[in-house]
């Protein structure tokens, strides 16, 4: 997932732009190129959060087994801040994904 939005955006978004925008805005098509492509991409990454969640979960599933439990503790809060920051890991992808970290 890492390669393929790079690629998507510079490959199959970014050069189309590069050779069509002009054509229709002249130099502001140049300028425009860029954001398009971003755009587009990032419209990709939003399509993609469900299936690769989807993915991600089924694996973490197949492999670990059983979900990891908040340790039990004597302040509620804290055991409420757990049990939530362990329901959020699938979002870390994501960071990686559009950030290309």
């Amino acid at each position: 997932m890492g390669v393929t939005l790079p690629l998507l955006r510079q490959g199959l978004f970014y050069v189309p732009f590069i050779l069509t925008l002009p054509r229709f805005f002249g130099t502001t098509g140049l300028y425009l190129c860029q954001p398009a492509a971003d755009a587009l991409t990032l419209l990709v990454c939003l399509l993609l959060i469900r299936p690769m969640r989807r993915l991600i979960d089924s694996s973490m599933a197949g492999s670990a087994g059983s979900r990891p439990q908040a340790a039990a503790c004597s302040d509620p809060g804290a055991a409420l801040y757990r049990a939530r920051f362990l329901s959020r890991r699938p979002a870390l992808w994501l960071t990686s994904a559009v950030w290309g970290i």
